[in-house]
């Protein structure tokens, strides 16, 4: 069996927390940038806390050059990969791709556009207008202009389409109220250290990092979740309400804090140098002490339901499980994988999550189920999961680009607690101020 991953649960926090509490000072005293404050707006970004309507920022496209050739949409749909040749538009340019494929950070998602736009996708996974390398990219790659544009209305910037109904989702207003936002478009929040000094993190208060228009669902007994298998002896899917999977296991529940990889950029930046995070240059470069915090999880524990669901795998050797990871996604189309030594260790105490503090999730926390794997990155904790599988390692963005240690040689799974700084209260361990 795999080796059991660090855990952060009430014993571990009082021990992970005093090893870590004087290299976290020592490094606030090698901060370049200054520490967020919940009065204003973050570093690096264009959303004030106060500000509406709501404007997403949007990349102009790079400019049309000298003497260009135009092209018009039916010679970009030539290239949509088939003969060889990518090309994609945005606004009024059009880009060769082609060579660029093995580059782009989301891989293969790019083809979704082969041969038309990327500005829908780009309103739908809207990071790409906060990341400044895309401003970079576009003036590389633009080879002429679309001479049948059209300015289309933009109602996404201004949280309408898509991103409209997540606006008045449940908890959102208390996360304003209490966090740093630093982002809209995708909703992205710190939480400011003031509001960490209670042992548990009140649901409304914990950071949120989404990366997508959060899906509202309305029915969440009917919400559909769907187990299969790369392996030849467990080949056909399954379809599981999660009222079903609640009436056949059992639910358990475990105190574990939940960590964003990013926690703490800017004073890892700082501190190490910019080789030593993927995040510098991002918009997450600034990220504080507050992606952070510790919650009361309710939910059915993925170890008994992967057995349940494969039971082929009690069957396989500790070499053949150490091959295998499990891919969880979510109903946005985020996607991710980590170990199955790791999903399977009772140790772990891996949760399909249903419940944070008592209480139902949060839209912005995954409602109506999500996973919560206690001392793994943040990332890998897939929210409105819809879709479990046993196979290869993902090859999706964010296991084989983002979230990756130094050098991005590697997929970050075990993430060390990473505070700013600590204070002890008697029996209950630990908490973070």
């Amino acid at each position: 069996m795999a080796r059991c991953f660090p855990r952060f649960h009430r014993l571990h926090l009082r021990v992970a927390a005093a090893s870590v509490a004087a290299g976290a000072l020592q490094s606030r005293e090698r901060k370049a940038v200054q520490p967020t404050a919940c009065e204003g707006w973050h570093p690096g970004y264009a959303w004030s806390r106060g500000s509406r309507p709501l404007v997403a920022p949007r990349w102009e496209g790079a400019a049309a050059k000298d003497g260009e050739p135009a092209y018009s949409r039916q010679d970009v749909q030539r290239h949509d990969g088939s003969q060889g040749t990518v090309w994609v538009t945005y606004r009024d340019g059009v880009y060769d791709v082609t060579r660029y494929l093995e580059k782009h950070p989301g891989g293969k998602l790019i083809l979704q556009a082969a041969g038309g736009p990327v500005d829908g996708w780009w309103k739908y996974w809207a990071q790409h207008h906060l990341s400044p390398e895309v401003a970079a990219t576009l003036e590389s790659l633009r080879i002429g202009r679309l001479s049948d544009y059209e300015v289309e209305e933009d109602e996404e910037r201004y949280g309408h389409g898509a991103w409209e109904p997540e606006q008045t989702a449940p908890g959102r207003e208390e996360s304003r109220r209490t966090g740093i936002v630093l982002s809209e478009m995708p909703f992205q929040t710190e939480t400011c250290s003031a509001e960490l000094a209670e042992f548990l993190t009140p649901t409304g208060k914990l950071y949120v990092r989404n990366h997508a228009p959060v899906p509202l669902v309305e029915e969440p007994l009917e919400h559909l979740v769907t187990f299969a298998s790369q392996e030849s002896q467990d080949t056909e899917e399954v379809d599981l309400t999660l009222g079903q999977l609640q009436g056949r296991f059992r639910n358990h529940r475990i105190t574990s804090i939940l960590q964003c990889t990013g926690n703490r950029a800017g004073d890892n930046i700082a501190a190490n140098g910019p080789a030593s995070s993927g995040f510098v240059g991002g918009d997450s470069e600034y990220l504080g002490a507050g992606m952070l915090g510790n919650g009361s999880w309710t939910g059915l524990r993925l170890d008994e339901v992967l057995r349940a669901m494969f039971p082929s795998l009690s069957t396989l050797s500790e070499a053949a499980i150490r091959d295998l990871h499990v891919t969880l996604e979510g109903l946005d189309g985020y996607y991710t994988s980590i170990p199955l030594g790791l999903a399977l260790d009772n140790r772990a105490d891996c949760l399909l999550a249903t419940h944070l503090n008592g209480e139902e999730l949060t839209p912005d926390h995954g409602f109506p189920v999500r996973a919560l794997l206690p001392g793994i990155a943040g990332a890998r904790n897939v929210k409105w999961l819809t879709k479990v599988t046993v196979g290869k390692e993902s090859d999706g963005p964010w296991t084989s680009h983002f979230y990756r240690g130094a050098g991005r040689s590697h997929p970050i799974y075990a993430l060390p607690m990473n505070l700013g700084h600590v204070w002890k209260h008697g029996f209950d361990g630990f908490r973070v101020l």
